[in-house]
């Protein structure tokens, strides 16, 4: 085995077969060897002491990632140099305490808490992660860690489990890091100050929106890898207040009308991964509502390449435009969606500079469900239907002008948002809120999934 600048190669492993790695793919290396059934068990010592196991992370096919390991014997004299360069060089940028928020009942079987100690713990443990690890005791829980908990005592923070979840923390840790830095969430085109630790997210909830766009699957053991390795993206989050007063963030979907009746539909039933499926029989059985709305909004106008003028120091008044008519539901993702290369389905640009708003019609239910099954795949042909309009924006204040004589559920579904499956109600006065984009804002462990194309 020889260890160069930008390479680690194998020679002469137990087995015989020669594999190459990079350094981001090392976790850690250790003396001896391992147990055959549980990989990231140390079970004792080689011959003449001269034995250690190297692991490291092999990326399958589907951005699936999983834990590897390879034991070297070794006669040479620079064994404990190899060792000790393999070691240290596998600690470099990566995180060393993590505080570890658990969702126990998460995802459809509630097998959160049982899903991180039995893949994700033995991870760390390998990797020398050296973890705070709380279990959320109420659905509350979250919010009040956002709230209380010293985060300087940790180098990152991991939630195990949905993006409900994740929602919820941030719910209350981002208005704490601006009340600390002396800035009022809601006001206009306020600068929000950066969480100073890098977030990731094991994916063992109900919906692992998030974990998808940072890692490009819903694997567990690959988020998890993710994290070991340190690598980092920058995630979009959106803002969302009503008039002046804060109400959330989001980042993955901010929706209104039949989207916020459905995310609390699937909620309320914990339908699990068959979520959409059973929410599209569902639709056979009742009508969508419409409402009537008015958008205005900045829109996103990307820079075009190949023009003579230099128009860096050009500063033009941005330019709010206008959308009005009756819509059965709006949804904006706080991203835009990429086309990928060789197949129709796209990805999210977990850091692009706008978000997609999309706003539907009435339509046939068979259309409809059409529609949505394109929709969860991000299939190129979800923007084509006629009866959905599609905007890339860079922000957006949403009026909903009441109905005289609606009924209850209208009423209800009128001054309601969901944010990444919260349903958040305005209690007082018509619905009048305004989603505001801020880049850099969280940092989250994983490559995502524009940076693998």
């Amino acid at each position: 085995m020889k260890v160069t600048k930008g390479v680690l190669m194998s020679v002469k492993p137990v087995d015989t077969v020669t594999v190459t790695l990079t350094w981001s793919d090392v976790i850690t290396c250790h003396r001896g060897q391992v147990s055959p059934k549980t990989p990231t068990e140390i079970i004792g010592d080689l011959d003449n002491n001269k034995g250690f196991t190297l692991h490291f992370i092999d990326k399958q096919a589907n951005r699936v990632w999983r834990h590897k390991h390879k034991t070297f014997l070794s006669n040479g004299t620079n064994f404990e140099d190899i060792l000790s360069t393999v070691q240290e060089k596998s600690k470099k940028d990566r995180p060393s305490r993590l505080l570890v928020l658990i969702n126990p009942v998460g995802g459809p079987s509630g097998q959160g808490e049982a899903q991180y100690r039995r893949v994700v713990a033995p991870l760390f443990r390998l990797a020398k992660i050296d973890t705070e690890v709380i279990v959320s005791q109420s659905p509350s829980h979250p919010e009040e860690l956002g709230n209380t908990f010293d985060f300087s005592r940790v180098t990152g923070v991991v939630v195990a489990g949905g993006d409900g979840t994740l929602q919820k923390l941030l719910h209350t840790l981002l208005p704490r890091i601006q009340k600390d830095a002396g800035i009022q969430i809601g006001t206009t085109d306020a600068d929000l100050k950066a969480l100073p630790f890098p977030v990731g997210m094991i994916p063992t909830g109900t919906q692992n929106g998030i974990a998808k766009e940072l890692c490009g699957s819903d694997d567990i053991e690959t988020a998890a890898l993710n994290i070991i390795t340190g690598c980092r993206t920058f995630k979009n989050i959106a803002s969302i207040s009503q008039g002046n007063e804060h109400l959330g963030f989001t980042g993955v979907i901010f929706g209104h009308g039949f989207w916020s009746e459905i995310m609390e539909y699937i909620e309320d039933r914990r339908l699990g991964r068959l979520r959409f499926l059973l929410a599209m029989i569902a639709i056979f059985w009742r009508s969508r509502s419409e409402f009537n709305i008015r958008i205005d909004y900045l829109p996103y106008e990307p820079q075009t390449g190949g023009s003579d003028v230099d128009n860096s120091t050009v500063e033009t008044e941005p330019v709010w435009k206008t959308i009005e008519g009756r819509y059965t539901g709006l949804m904006c993702f706080p991203t835009l969606v990429r086309p990928q290369k060789n197949t129709p389905k796209g990805v999210f640009d977990v850091n692009a500079e706008a978000m997609t708003l999309l706003m539907e019609k009435q339509c046939g239910r068979l259309t409809f469900i059409s529609y949505m099954n394109k929709l969860t795949e991000l299939h190129r042909d979800t923007f084509s239907y006629d009866f959905v309009t599609t905007l890339q924006v860079k922000s957006f204040r949403l009026r909903v002008i009441p109905e005289e004589g609606s009924t209850d559920r209208v009423t209800r579904l009128e001054r309601a948002v969901s944010l990444d499956g919260e349903v958040y109600k305005v209690e007082a006065g018509d619905l009048d809120v305004t989603v505001r984009l801020h880049r850099n804002l969280l940092e989250m462990f994983g490559a995502g999934t524009i940076a693998e194309e």
